[in-house]
């Protein structure tokens, strides 16, 4: 079986171009197809290069040019199209939250998406029962200020 490897190279590159493409699979970053590409380039022109180590040029040469010239392209045009979603405590900040126990500075408690959180005022008392806006996250304490006030960015 090897040695039908070596008498029909471009059957060797279209294997390693298979499996190039199915670690694709796995990790989503257009890497490993780029090399598949440049496998089938390599396969298509083992007429014309009959060298192994011309054929490993070649493999070289297209892949760190799909790397560095079309990967980046099509990443640009994968990412345009997915929305931008905010996680963690950037998607906490501007949140409306309602006091359960009166902030101060030094203290208090809301309700943050249904969860109690500690939290601190910037502006003062904001009595039990009143409404505030998530300015920022320090830790697991919310700094909240009025409904007016914006959330710092992150």
């Amino acid at each position: 079986m090897l040695d039908w490897f070596i008498d029909t190279p471009w059957a060797l590159w279209l294997v390693i171009a298979i499996l190039l493409a199915l670690i694709e699979v796995l990790s989503l970053d257009l890497v490993f197809l780029m090399f598949s590409v440049a496998a089938l380039v390599t396969s298509a022109s083992t007429p014309i290069n009959q060298t192994f180590i011309g054929q490993c040029i070649v493999f070289c040469v297209v892949g760190v040019l799909l790397v560095f010239i079309l990967r980046p392209r099509l990443l640009a045009r994968l990412n345009k199209n997915t929305p931008e979603n905010t996680t963690n405590v950037a998607a906490l900040l501007g949140q409306e939250v309602e006091v359960v126990q009166a902030v101060t500075a030094d203290g208090g408690l809301v309700r943050l998406e249904g969860d109690i959180w500690s939290a601190r005022s910037t502006l003062g008392t904001i009595p039990a029962g009143g409404k505030a806006r998530v300015v920022e996250i320090d830790g697991a304490t919310a700094i909240v200020g009025t409904i007016q006030e914006q959330p710092l960015l992150p």
